[in-house]
């Protein structure tokens, strides 16, 4: 699907989270962490 919308498929930085966590959200907090010392308080599971 993504090959045939963006012409290429997008490098998996994280394949093992991936395979652990197949729900793993596809855009990732860990620069913010770094740069801002940022941490989530919430999880899209709390809005259901």
């Amino acid at each position: 699907m993504l090959r045939e919308r963006l012409g290429f498929v997008p490098e998996v930085r994280d394949a093992e989270l991936f395979e652990s966590l197949p729900t793993a959200g596809v855009i990732g907090a860990e620069r913010a962490r770094e740069k801002l010392d940022f941490e989530t308080r919430i999880h899209w599971r709390d809005f259901r």
